[in-house]
């Protein structure tokens, strides 16, 4: 019988599925110790129904001790059991299991996470112990060398990270990834099979879970794992350690030898004792040893790579960009290996999710597996759905064929051309590689305002994907282009009430994006400036009418000062444009009015035609700015303006809308 107080005590005795029914999970209960000492001779049978109770019966294991409070009794038809009644658990959502297995306690509940393999945090049960005696410990685990490693075997094993593909969909219903291992025995097998060749074959092992963030979180080459519980299968005539459902637990350790160890796990509890940081600290002294004297990869350089599907890279990363177009988050990589100028390499919303888990950061080597150039021969990459990348550590051998030629005296590529020596020194690259054949790039602006500082750098290609979107927007145009969709403002993307791309656009959005003024920030050299004579860079402005007007027209007469329109004053005012390129794209940016007195540090408008000394400085800072090495840090705004065709006097209608940039907030620092 049952009460909403009763309580059951009880030992797993085995665990089996129904054959009628599988959605069942049924467990066969014997009772704990009687009082006396006199082990009972009762068995039970205990039924798990509803799928949350399904998923957590899979964690019991045989001899775990239970306290079941809460369950229902039912009559037991089969006569599986010595009582002609079961009990079923899933049936009134409040039962609660007390698990005891060794010197821990798990607690189980209808909202118990199925998804950790250890569930709620484990309290560590006092063990009675006589005086005198030794306190119970964990049991200790046995590692298997992977060189030992046999078919059909469940094994615990440690290993280093070789290279390891980024999480993804399997074909099934989890995120599935794949780490390649190596440890001292298999170096040594390796030698003793092939007679001193140096080709070493490591181990992959295939790791799969419904929750991608379950998967264990690798981040270098060379990191440490420690894998309990995996099933040694047969693939491909080789050997393939398997995760097994529930029971798989991984921890991962990166750092150098001998620094402070610091355990990702895949369980919410695990042990790590001395031993293991012994083990760990061996194999990190080891990994290091070894990666330094040889090779892990057959990469190529990002100068050899063309549209061609499955290249190797080992790269730099220069500069990172977090777009989040309406299809989900993008990552735009600028990265160089010193074999040619630095190109971008688009990470897809596919990938976006697992590389956000790596946390890269501005420097750090990367290897880009199985990627392709893009099919424009920009030489900037592409990342497939197959494509993967991991960090390497600065130690690794494969890197100094990079390092040489980032600190090479001549330029390493093929193409040495004048453009491609400009190029090389593109506003990107911060390395100090820049030689005494390439003069070191100069920033010549600043920001003086902290919320301009602050903006993120973005590609000169990722603005003119963004406002390519905006503007066919505003031309109620459908929103589809070959390059990853833009960034829209955060209220402003296709989830937005009254937004379908490619249809329908409610007035509300329109008059937002038509409206909305977007602020960018990036580097970017300057290649000429519009009009080349400095004299014209000056025009007549009317503040009230917002005309400018040329100081001479056409014609060669001298435009009036008095404002046709509203007759009103016209004061001088600047009005040019830089044309900027970033090493991949251009972009004509428009410097007007006080922004424009701003870049020149204050120096006001005049009539440039008879003031000789404003005129000489003003032109010793362009032609300063616009010297093959010098760079710009600027800020953008992003503004739509009228445009109406015009043909024989005729107006078209309707007006279109044309997106226009227009410098702020940046001082030229030259004298």
């Amino acid at each position: 019988s049952t009460s909403p107080n009763s309580e059951l005590r009880v030992s797993v005795w085995a665990i089996w599925n129904k054959d009628d029914h599988q959605d069942t999970q049924k467990v066969k209960l014997e009772d704990c110790l009687v009082p006396g000492n006199k082990r009972g001779n009762d068995y039970i049978l205990c039924h798990f129904v509803g799928s949350a109770w399904l998923q957590l019966s899979a964690l019991l294991q045989r001899n775990d001790q239970l306290v079941i409070r809460g369950f229902a009794v039912e009559e037991d038809v089969s006569g599986g059991s010595d009582h002609s009644c079961l009990i079923v658990i899933g049936r009134t959502n409040t039962e609660r299991i007390q698990v005891t297995r060794g010197s821990h306690v798990i607690e189980l509940t209808p909202a118990t996470a199925p998804d950790s393999a250890m569930l709620h945090p484990l309290r560590s049960k006092p063990t009675a112990t006589k005086k005198g005696s030794k306190a119970k410990i964990s049991p200790t685990y046995q590692y298997t060398p992977l060189a030992d490693l046999k078919v059909g075997l469940v094994v615990n094993f440690y290993g280093v990270v070789v290279d390891a593909t980024l999480p993804h969909s399997s074909k099934g219903t989890d995120h599935a990834m794949s780490v390649k291992l190596l440890d001292p025995s298999i170096l040594l097998q390796s030698q003793q099979q092939q007679q001193g060749n140096k080709t070493v074959t490591p181990v992959t092992i295939q790791l799969f879970h419904a929750n991608m963030e379950q998967l264990p979180l690798v981040l270098f080459a060379g990191d440490i794992l420690r894998v309990h519980r995996m099933q040694v299968s047969e693939y491909r005539g080789g050997l393939q350690p398997v995760s097994i459902r529930f029971k798989t637990a991984v921890c991962v350790v990166s750092g150098d030898a001998d620094s402070l160890i610091d355990v990702r796990s895949t369980s919410a509890q695990f042990t790590f004792t001395s031993d293991d940081e012994h083990r760990v600290n061996e194999l990190r002294r080891w990994r290091t040893e070894y990666f330094k004297q040889n090779t892990l990869f057959q990469s190529l350089s990002i100068a050899d790579i063309g549209p061609r599907i499955g290249a190797d890279v080992v790269c730099k990363v220069l500069q990172l960009v977090w777009s989040h177009p309406p299809t989900g988050q993008q990552l735009t990589l600028t990265v160089t290996d010193g074999s040619s100028r630095p190109v971008l390499v688009q990470v897809p919303p596919f990938h976006a999710q697992a590389v956000k888990r790596l946390n890269i950061t501005v420097g750090v080597w990367l290897r880009l597996r199985n990627i392709s150039g893009w099919s424009d021969s920009s030489g900037n990459i592409d990342m497939k759905p197959a494509s993967s990348l991991i960090l390497l550590p600065e130690y690794l051998l494969d890197i100094k064929p990079c390092i040489d030629r980032l600190h090479s005296p001549t330029p390493s590529s093929s193409s040495s051309s004048s453009s491609s020596s400009s190029s090389s020194t593109a506003p990107a690259v911060t390395e100090a590689s820049t030689t005494a054949a390439v003069p070191a790039p100069i920033k010549l602006c600043s920001l003086p305002h902290p919320s301009s500082s602050q903006l993120p750098l973005t590609s000169i290609r990722s603005i003119l994907i963004q406002e390519t979107e905006a503007q066919r927007l505003a031309n109620g145009q459908r929103v589809t282009i070959a390059l990853p969709p833009p960034q829209l403002p955060s209220h402003v993307s296709a989830a937005s009430p009254g937004t379908t791309v490619g249809n329908s656009i409610s007035e509300a959005v329109l008059q937002t994006v038509l409206h909305e003024t977007v602020k960018y920030k990036c580097q970017a050299r300057v290649l000429r400036y519009h009009p080349e004579n400095v004299e014209q860079i000056v025009k007549r402005f009317c503040d009230q009418c917002r005309r400018s007007v040329d100081l001479v027209s056409q014609d060669g007469i001298e435009t009036s000062a008095i404002c046709e329109g509203c007759q009103n004053t016209m004061d001088f005012t600047y009005a040019f444009q830089l044309r900027l390129d970033d090493g991949y794209d251009c972009l004509d940016t428009i410097v007007h009015g006080p922004e424009a007195e701003r870049f020149f540090h204050g120096i006001p408008p005049c009539d440039l035609r008879v003031n000789n000394v404003t005129r000489s400085i003003l032109k010793r800072k362009l032609e300063t700015v616009t010297s093959p090495s010098a760079y710009i840090e600027c800020c953008l705004n992003a503004y739509f303006v009228d445009v109406a065709d015009v043909t024989e006097g005729v107006i078209s209608v309707p007006v279109k809308k044309r997106r226009r940039y227009g410098l702020f907030d940046t001082v030229l620092a030259v004298e």
